[in-house]
């Protein structure tokens, strides 16, 4: 998470490419929101893993991350699917 901040600090939104190759920079206000939400998970992250074992903190710390990961995780299914779909196809 700390390197998806770092990359997000440094104008990785700026630099995004589509398929080919093309410039397709990422709108301002996407860019501050994954950068913002990136943070908040390595926040979450941090907190947990300072947080003592079996404590509440690190159980809700661990919560927020691996909810964040779930939900980044099921956006990509519906692309995934298509991807499979469309080799399964030229087979």
């Amino acid at each position: 998470m700390a390197a998806n901040v770092a990359f997000f600090l440094l104008g990785a939104g700026d630099t995004k490419h589509d398929e080919i190759g093309v410039p397709a920079p990422m709108k301002p206000g996407l860019q501050t929101f994954v950068l913002t939400t990136d943070a908040v998970l390595m926040g979450a992250a941090l907190c947990g893993s300072l947080a003592p074992v079996g404590s509440l903190g690190r159980a809700a710390a661990s919560g927020v991350f691996a909810t964040g990961c779930l939900i980044g995780a099921a956006e990509g299914v519906p692309k995934t699917a298509a991807a499979l779909s469309s080799l399964t196809k030229r087979s």
